[in-house]
């Protein structure tokens, strides 16, 4: 209680954009490494005093101090993710607005919709996205394809309440709507593109997993059991006979100790030329394949 305190006079003080920044930097440096508590000081100015790098080079003088900004950093202090603090997530040259019901978008995610759009053939696909969350994936997509036909499903209500925030904020065209998956049918059919980033962290898997993850994220869509790791996936794969068109394409960013697994798995469903992408670490994250007649 006595370092909040502390912390709170000499905040008030601070009259310059150097001052706070060093102050800013000097409380986050006892809870993350250097750099990552650099960036996370550059935004966070950004965020809640308009001032950007070079207004900290310059040292501008600075009067207005908000309280928000303290609070942010208690929250940070907190393991509590820095997306989740600011409301916002940034994805393929895009904010997302994102809260505690939806997972922070990755760059791993980024790169399964780099694959999709390099390996998409038709001027206006039919395109659906399983388990949307933010609504990341079906958002960039019907940006990046804006005479594509893109729909998207979840199971939660809140996920997607926030995804279609998302889709009127970056003005995209997106049908959303509310499916369980794993009980329910894909609602559309003849789709060029199916494409799901469900669920897929074993239970056995949370020990090795960052504490800002396990305290925050929804595990509604992080977690499945240890037991039976794929059902997500298998579930998708075989309504995917159905969704799709001939020559459909369906694509998973999956869990890299599964990805033999899941290989095996779409294949005997029945799908061809199953392949396992690698992301920029080289770590297998993301399969393709292509539904056979």
């Amino acid at each position: 209680m006595t370092q909040i305190n502390t912390f709170r006079i000499t905040f008030v003080i601070m009259d310059s954009s150097r001052k706070i920044y060093s102050h800013i930097l000097q409380q986050l440096g006892a809870h993350f490494p250097k750099g990552e508590a650099e960036t996370m000081a550059f935004w966070l100015m950004d965020h809640f005093m308009k001032l950007s790098r070079k207004d900290i080079l310059m040292n501008t003088e600075v009067s207005d101090l908000p309280e928000a900004l303290h609070d942010a950093l208690l929250r940070l202090q907190n393991n509590e993710p820095i997306q989740y603090v600011l409301g916002q997530a940034h994805f393929y040259g895009h904010d997302f607005y994102v809260t505690e019901a939806v997972l922070i978008p990755r760059r791993e995610t980024e790169e399964l919709v780099y694959l999709i759009l390099k390996e998409n053939t038709s001027d206006h696909p039919k395109i659906m996205d399983i388990g949307t969350g933010s609504g990341c994936i079906p958002i960039t997509l019907s940006l990046e394809l804006p005479k594509a036909e893109v729909s998207a499903v979840d199971i939660s209500t809140a996920a997607l309440a926030i995804a279609k925030k998302n889709a009127e904020k970056l003005a995209a065209r997106v049908d959303f709507c509310q499916v369980d998956i794993l009980t329910q049918p894909i609602p559309i059919r003849q789709l060029d593109i199916l494409v799901s980033n469900p669920p897929y962290v074993r239970k056995l898997e949370k020990k090795a997993m960052e504490a800002h993850v396990l305290d925050y994220e929804p595990h509604l869509a992080l977690f499945v059991e240890d037991e039976d790791p794929l059902i997500f996936y298998r579930a998708i794969a075989e309504k995917g006979l159905v969704a799709l068109k001939v020559g459909g394409r369906l694509y998973f960013e999956i869990n890299e100790a599964l990805a033999e697994e899941t290989s095996q798995l779409v294949t005997t469903i029945g799908y061809k030329k199953v392949e396992i992408h690698e992301d920029m670490q080289g770590k297998p994250r993301i399969l393709s394949a292509i539904r056979q007649g």
